[in-house]
């Protein structure tokens, strides 16, 4: 994994990359922890999120189901395009039917 791969993926679910440390020559640990409402955003992890958000599209079945729930299509409506991402994310990163269909039953309970 690369580390522009772990910034675009910390980012996803509202984490921030932090300090580093070196162990050796080869390696390094990073840390990684959740964003506040006082953490900064640098330049390149701003165009990092406008360019996921613009391309990531929420699947179309979660749209139709969440059509037809009032209560969550309002919640939906109140997300901003940043946990709009987180969502949609979520659902189409899942590696396994049964993990994707949790996930969407998770949001379809709020």
């Amino acid at each position: 994994m690369t580390w522009n791969d772990v910034v675009i993926e910390v980012l996803c679910w509202g984490w921030i990359d932090g300090i580093k440390k070196s162990i050796d020559e080869l390696a390094y640990l990073q840390r990684i922890t959740p964003r506040t409402t006082r953490s900064n955003w640098s330049k390149r992890n701003t165009e990092h999120v406008e360019c996921l958000i613009s391309e990531m599209e929420v699947p179309a079945d979660f749209v139709a189901a969440a059509e037809s729930q009032p209560r969550v299509k309002a919640f939906f409506e109140t997300l901003n395009k940043s946990n709009r991402y987180a969502i949609a994310y979520g659902m189409i990163s899942a590696k396994k039917p049964e993990t994707r269909l949790r996930r969407f039953a998770k949001f379809m309970n709020i």
